[in-house]
């Protein structure tokens, strides 16, 4: 600018505000103005329209990533919506638009008024390109008093999808500030499917994350892995559902696709399957495998740490035959069966069981004909109060048998088949082992209805078989009938049946029949007599049917084993001192323990109800006693008690336990003893040492080297040290040490002899 032109235009700036410099000669006086570095437009092909173009680094790696901003149609790949869990309904007025606006589409708005708040929101996507994001209820607002903006947004999920490859997912912020998200990634040859909780307790933070990946891993044929699952916990815990609940259990459904993963995630974004537990971790490791192509099976192992440790296993296997050929039409199978399987062992419960069931989906020659049952083995220890009791069972209980609260519900082994709307056929069987008795028994059913005529076939049968003193007792029935009903006059029905049951009962043999013949009906009794009156057994035969030949106490390291070393026939124990521990243990209940010359009476009281013999008119003793050669050593350790139940059946009073009895164990029956060492002597008082200990014998040992005897020293080998009479040095030093040095020491004269003495030479 020339200076004419600075001059004018600092006539026309504002007061106040800073002017140019008035300076002459061109433009060559000016201040030299920064450059100015502009970003070169990337080196790629544009199309026409709207665009948006990112500058990706990897590393030293740089990528133009280039998308249309225009309205996409839906994904023609693989892809699949996202995972969005259901979220409670939205406060204030929501009204659906539907409407879209170049990428951007609005599928609602809502505003709401609360508490002098009023808040604006909806609920959109934007598509860009293959990349489509997702907000749920994206809101703002702020206070009418003053403006105080505040946002928020409920939820937000994404879609993309390009050639083989989508990926979709979506995370939600529910009411209690627990955060949910799932994921689906799939590709043309691997689907991996995710969800995870996030949320803050006072105790910390509360999470989990589980994951499926579907993808042929291989191995053997009979175990050959189709796909992996795993989960983490922290401050979660899991929990597991009934067996029939098992098979739609979602941390299972996501694996065996028995739902969809939208409806999987949906569930799942209740809390009520991986709830918030404070101080739990839990771990889960599943594996998805075939077996001949014949079976498909996925078993989930889920371990939970914290105050107690819980294994529990979650499994589902499914037979199908024949097989399904991919790429062939499908065919109705002759047969199809799904089986559910759980199991738990918590020590800290003192409880095991296994369970497995067939699900509904269970049939055979036809969909009509459906298959059910199932299976359970339920048994507690110490920790539970139920101690002592078991239970195993296939396809359920007797019908008179009154099923223990904490007994296994278990459905009948059998089957439903309505070969037609007219004509139904069905059965079950069950077998079960408790404490005080065994069962087992079956039924056959047969009916035909048609209009008003029906007629009708049953058969069956229920046992029950005692422990010694042996004993049974069975019920075996048949019935049979038709009924044809008709309006005269009213409703009519004329019936005709006729039927049978035989009950039976021993030893000895005896029972009774009864037959009805519809117009008539009689009792016949038969064999040794009607009674049911069992007899006592004797010892000899109550020890060979129920006490081993052999072994009927045993003993074990309890604690400090370190290991066991095999010396010929025997086994020697390798311990800590510190830590060692014996246990010994007995089939029998002991009525006395017996150690360090003391008898202990056993407070709880017994008899053998199969002998006859009530409680306390048994006497059993259990006696440690502890021998290193003939040294008796039992009073050097200490005793404690182990108790434990035993079965009523065996060890109560009753000659003829009932299968409905309460107490099916006797709780608190001395079983052994725990044994460990006395502590060791007080390290502060010593113990007394005898001389004789310490004495020792010289040994003449042949053929050992000898040292011979060497020359003698002569003194005249050295000459004599003369030492002054007097030093102030050193008779100051002996003074300060409290020594005269006239009278103490000799400190005149040769002291050769100090130094000249003959050594001692002699032979070892």
């Amino acid at each position: 600018m020339s200076l004419p032109e600075i001059k004018k235009l600092n006539l026309n700036l504002p007061k106040g505000k800073p002017r140019l410099p008035k300076t002459g000669g061109g433009n060559a006086n000016l201040p030299a103005l920064p450059a100015i570095s502009l970003p070169k437009l990337p080196e790629i092909d544009l199309k026409s329209g709207v665009g948006m173009s990112f500058l990706m680094a990897f590393g030293k790696l740089k990528q133009y990533l280039s998308l249309p901003v225009t309205e996409q149609p839906a994904p023609a790949g693989p892809g699949a919506p996202p995972p969005r869990p259901v979220k409670p309904a939205a406060e204030g007025k929501w009204v659906a638009v539907n409407k879209r606006i170049g990428p951007l589409s609005i599928a609602r708005v809502g505003v709401n008024l609360k508490s002098s708040v009023i808040t604006f929101g909806l609920d959109a996507s934007v598509a860009v390109g293959p990349l489509t994001l997702l907000l749920e209820e994206m809101t703002f607002g702020s206070s009418l008093d003053k403006f105080d903006p505040v946002f928020g947004l409920r939820g937000f999920g994404l879609e993309y999808s390009t050639g083989p490859v989508a990926i979709s997912g979506f995370f939600i912020r529910k009411p209690n500030e627990e955060y949910f998200g799932a994921a689906l990634i799939k590709t043309s040859q691997l689907t991996l499917k995710a969800v995870g909780a996030y949320a803050m307790t006072a105790r910390g933070p509360s999470f989990y994350l589980y994951a499926y990946l579907n993808y042929p891993i291989g191995g053997p044929a009979f175990f050959f892995v189709e796909g992996l699952a795993a989960g983490f916990g922290f401050n979660r815990s899991v929990r597991v559902p009934a067996i029939e609940d098992v098979k739609n259990f979602p941390l299972v459904a996501i694996a065996v696709g028995s739902e969809s993963f939208l409806t999987v995630a949906e569930r799942m974004a209740d809390g009520n399957f991986v709830p918030i537990d404070p101080g739990k971790i839990f771990l889960a490791v599943g594996v998805r495998f075939t077996t001949f192509k014949q079976l498909d099976s996925f078993l989930l192992i889920i371990a939970t740490f914290g105050d107690s440790f819980r294994l529990d296993l979650l499994g589902l296997s499914k037979l199908v035959i024949p097989t399904p050929i991919p790429g062939e039409a499908p065919k109705t199978p002759l047969a199809e069966i799904e089986l559910a399987i759980k199991g738990t062992f918590a020590p800290a419960e003192g409880f095991v069981g296994v369970q497995a069931q067939l699900t509904s989906n269970s049939y055979i020659l036809s969909r009509d004909c459906t298959l059910t049952g199932g299976f359970a083995f339920f048994t507690w220890f110490e920790g539970s109060k139920f101690e002592g009791d078991f239970v195993i069972t296939l396809g359920g209980y007797h019908p008179d048998f009154k099923r223990p609260g904490h007994y296994p519900v278990v459905p009948r082994l059998g089957f439903n088949w309505n070969i037609s709307s007219e004509i139904n056929i069905k059965g079950g069987m069950y077998f079960a082992l408790t404490p005080s008795c065994v069962m087992a028994g079956g039924r056959l059913e047969a009916t035909f209805s048609s209009g008003g005529l029906k007629a009708w076939f049953i058969i069956g049968a229920d046992f029950i078989i005692g422990w010694k003193p042996y004993f049974y007792d069975a019920r075996l029935y048949l019935s049979m009938g038709v009924s044809y009903t008709f309006w005269f006059f009213g409703k009519q029905t004329i019936s005709f049946d006729i039927g049978a049951a035989l009950h039976i009962w021993g030893p000895e043999f005896s029972g009774t029949a009864y037959v009805d013949l519809g117009i008539v009906d009689f009792t016949v009794e038969f064999g040794s007599g009607a009674s049911q009156e069992v007899k006592p057994i004797d010892y000899d035969e109550f020890k060979k049917t129920f006490l081993p030949s052999a072994n009927v106490a045993g003993v074990s390291v309890a604690s400090g084993l370190l290991k066991e070393i095999k010396q010929g026939t025997e086994t020697v124990w390798v311990v800590n001192p510190k830590e060692f521990q014996l246990g010994t243990d007995s089939i029998i209940p002991a009525g006395i323990v017996g150690h360090n010359d003391n008898a202990v009476p056993a407070a709880g009281a017994f008899g053998i109800g199969t002998m006859g013999l009530a409680k306390n008119a048994v006497q059993t003793l259990h006696k440690v006693v502890i021998k290193k050669g003939g040294d008796d050593f039992t009073n050097e350790f200490i005793y404690e008690t182990a108790t434990k139940s035993y079965p009523a059946a065996l060890w109560g009073d009753k000659l003829k336990p009932d299968k409905n009895d309460n107490n099916r164990v006797i709780k608190n029956l001395i079983s052994g003893v725990r044994i460990k060492p006395k502590p060791p002597a007080d390290p502060d008082q010593m113990g007394f040492l005898d001389q004789d200990e310490f004495e020792f014998q010289t040994l003449t040992i042949p053929g050992a080297f000898a040292v011979e005897n060497g020359p003698a020293f002569s003194k005249e080998t050295s000459a004599a040290v003369l030492v002054p009479k007097q030093n102030p040095l050193r008779n100051q030093l002996l003074g300060s040490l409290g020594f005269d040095p006239v009278a103490d020491f000799e400190t005149a004269g040769e002291t050769d002899f100090a130094f000249a003495e003959n050594p001692l030479v002699g032979s070892y």
